[in-house]
């Protein structure tokens, strides 16, 4: 099952504010992932990690894209999401 996004994608007010005031290419990476179908775009710690989350392998395929034609100096990776939960192991 594809998980589907919300109607409006996930950013926070504080979010865009601080990153487009801290981060010179926030607003360009936060329009690219979104552009793309990205379910979310938001800023991790204190910005030296941006996240975005895209919903399917094909849109995070595109959302990867967008955002290395965007910013090409960035260092960019695509982290599969384990769609099955914690899992707990007792010994």
């Amino acid at each position: 099952m594809t998980p589907r996004c919300s109607r409006r994608p996930a950013t926070t007010a504080f979010t865009s504010r601080t990153g487009a005031r801290l981060i010179p290419d926030y607003e360009a990476l936060r329009v690219a992932a979104l552009g793309t179908g990205a379910c979310a775009f938001m800023i991790s710690g204190s910005g030296s990690t941006m996240l975005a989350v895209p919903t399917a392998t094909r849109a995070a395929a595109r959302t990867a894209a967008a955002l290395a034609e965007t910013c090409p100096g960035y260092w960019l990776r695509t982290l599969p999401a384990n769609t099955l939960g914690t899992t707990v192991e007792v010994h």
